[in-house]
């Protein structure tokens, strides 16, 4: 709700649109409170902290906040990105000791984009070999079971979101993260054609702890190259293009 409401108010705001319901909706949206963060540190589910019948279970809707909605970040609510860590990491724990855990691919997925936006990419590959070798059939169908598309769909989004994220908006700024969660056995790679948010087409390279890209703008925008907490910002106009290159940290 929280969201289809910021997201009908910022379109209004990008067409130029001012009516009643555009009202309505900036006044109702100061009256769905966030969920809580309970007494464990984890995202409360519920109103009260309840304790779960089924501690690995499947559904975390609680945690849609982070993924694949933008209510929450690593920059801007860095609170509730901790939060929604201890959140996966208590169902992850209990679905690995197979406590009525997470038992689909579909839900698998969703955990590898979670850890990826979190910047976990050991985490998000760990998650990655779970599925292969539990929720994956033969002819490579996500295992729900028996089968539903949402795995193959998902687990294509964490390998493109440990790559590349742009759900942030910081200081007017599109943030453009650059390779935020590599696994440490990712030591050399490149991807070709990746697509973000305010129109940008990229072209990704790291080696040795370095990591360059290429970006192509097809419309105008302001964005906010970053890479472990190295940022670029740049204001770029349609059709152009940009070589950025951020070397390894020194240690």
């Amino acid at each position: 709700g929280r969201e289809a409401l910021r997201n009908y108010i910022y379109a209004c705001g990008e067409l130029g649109v001012r009516t009643p319901t555009l009202l309505k909706a900036v006044q109702f949206l100061r009256k769905i409170p966030q969920p809580s963060i309970g007494p464990d540190g984890r995202v409360q589910e519920w109103r009260q902290p309840f304790e779960e019948m089924q501690k690995g279970h499947r559904h975390i809707s609680h945690l849609y906040g982070l993924f694949p909605g933008t209510e929450w970040d690593v920059l801007n609510t860095p609170e509730y990105a901790e939060a929604v860590r201890k959140s996966a990491d208590f169902r992850r724990k209990y679905a690995d000791m197979g406590n009525n855990g997470i038992r689909t691919g579909w839900s698998t997925a969703w955990l590898i984009n979670l850890y990826a936006a979190l910047g976990d990419g050991n985490a998000a590959e760990d998650r990655m070999y779970t599925m292969l070798r539990h929720y994956i059939n033969s002819n490579l169908f996500d295992l729900h079971p028996p089968f539903q598309i949402e795995g193959n769909f998902g687990f294509s989004s964490g390998v493109a979101e440990c790559l590349i994220q742009s759900r942030i908006m910081q200081d007017g700024f599109q943030v453009i993260l650059l390779a935020p969660a590599l696994a440490d056995d990712w030591k050399k790679g490149s991807a070709t054609g990746l697509r973000t948010r305010g129109g940008l087409k990229v072209d990704l390279s790291w080696q040795n702890g370095r990591v360059q890209a290429t970006a192509t703008a097809a419309r105008p925008g302001k964005f906010r190259f970053m890479h472990q907490g190295r940022k670029k910002d740049l204001s770029m106009n349609k059709g152009e293009t940009v070589r950025l290159d951020f070397p390894p940290l020194s240690h």
